[in-house]
């Protein structure tokens, strides 16, 4: 057992040494140097040339402020603005979300509905211009 874990970590030393991270660090510099020329908000929904229009709308609902008793009082959830962040292809914009008080029914002909009750219901809407080619998009 002894062996096998050496010979894993002299393997793991070889790779590093022989150059086989030089094209992690020329990844890290294209998207360094990407950086901010991805995608820019706009207000305009026209799609320019050599650009594309992409909307982005969320609605999530989370509980209450004062919903569970041992929740931290710095909790995002249940306050009038939730922070969203969103990366498209290394770019990343923090924003956030508007949130209004809503109730609804728990249950609807005896199934539970996953967003139902007391709670606050969060909506988001953006418009961003993409420059052209394939992209890669996280939400949180």
């Amino acid at each position: 057992m002894k062996k096998a874990g050496m010979y894993s970590m002299v393997f793991a030393a070889a790779v590093v040494l022989s150059g086989c991270a030089a094209g992690v660090k020329e990844r890290a510099a294209q998207m360094a140097a990407l950086q901010g020329s991805v995608f820019q908000e706009s207000t305009n929904t026209a799609a320019e040339r050599g650009s594309a229009v992409l909307v982005i709308k969320a609605a999530f609902k989370t509980h209450s402020e004062d919903h569970y008793i041992l929740e931290a009082r710095d909790s995002v959830h249940g306050k009038q603005q939730y922070p969203v962040a969103i990366s498209i292809s290394g770019q990343g914009a923090a924003w956030t979300a508007a949130g209004r008080p809503e109730a609804s029914e728990r249950f609807v002909n005896g199934a539970r509905q996953p967003e139902g009750g007391d709670g606050v219901r969060y909506t988001l809407e953006r418009t961003v211009k993409l420059k052209p080619g394939r992209h890669a998009v996280y939400f949180a």
